[in-house]
């Protein structure tokens, strides 16, 4: 399993989405809409899923000689990280990057409100954790139904 999921990290993972996990940085922009960051990071899913299928690395899987089952694993294992909450291994790297650059803006700019959305606290987090639930509630499940159609 560990080795199909590096193969997803190393063959088919987009090259901006380590890029998108980094714009938690954007938390330090005043006046931003924060909760863009979050779309960034679902972008970067979806391109990858692109190259999923572009790259044909679902037949390519078949043919190996690992158990169906995992191969679908490991794909979700990419994106699906901890069990219950549908929270991914690069929505959570993005969400360990926003993190301390949150209780930097904070530090760096007390008692300003963002005047076009919401501020750094924890109901950014938790809109991120839904909007990211969401998407993977959503998405996977109509990806692997059929790989074809990943729009």
């Amino acid at each position: 399993m560990t080795a199909l999921l590096y193969k997803q990290l190393r063959l088919v993972c987009h090259p901006m989405t380590p890029v998108f996990c980094l714009f938690g940085i954007m938390v330090l922009i005043p006046n931003y809409p924060y909760t863009i960051i979050f779309f960034y990071v679902m972008l970067g899913l979806f391109f990858t899923f692109l190259n999923i299928r572009e790259q044909k690395d679902i037949y390519y899987s078949a043919l190996l000689p690992v158990p169906k089952r995992d191969t679908v694993k490991a794909g979700c294992l990419f994106t699906v990280k901890a069990g219950c909450v549908l929270v991914t291994l690069v929505e959570l790297l993005s969400l360990a990057v926003l993190a301390p650059c949150a209780l930097l803006a904070v530090r760096l700019q007390p008692g300003k409100d963002n005047l076009v959305g919401m501020d750094p606290n924890l109901a950014l987090f938790a809109a991120g954790f839904l909007l990211y639930a969401v998407f993977n509630a959503v998405f996977l499940p109509s990806f692997y139904a059929n790989g074809y159609k990943g729009g």
